[in-house]
């Protein structure tokens, strides 16, 4: 079963943001999220940001939520891992 994957608009900001390379890479594993929503190679974070998922692309990370009964992946934000999940942290406040 396949999922739809929905990107906030502050993860398409950044998605557009992203050096070409790195925009192909997380484009293909945004595809693949389609498919698998929870692929071996993502994590689930812990503590604040508990129900988000990580996905590594080289020094960038995609941080999702699974919403199952919708089949949907909402893509939260998108961005280098210095930065991303101190972002995320204010995105949950």
């Amino acid at each position: 079963m396949s999922y739809r994957v929905e990107l906030s608009p502050l993860a398409r900001r950044r998605l557009a943001s992203l050096p070409k390379p790195t925009l192909s890479a997380v484009f293909e594993h945004l595809t693949a999220l389609g498919e698998d929503a929870r692929p071996p190679t993502t994590e689930e974070l812990t503590g604040d940001l508990k129900g988000i998922r990580k996905l590594r692309v080289g020094r960038y990370r995609v941080l999702y939520e699974v919403a199952d009964e919708e089949r949907i992946v909402h893509v939260a934000t998108i961005g280098h891992r210095r930065m991303v999940y101190k972002e995320m942290r204010r995105l949950r406040r």
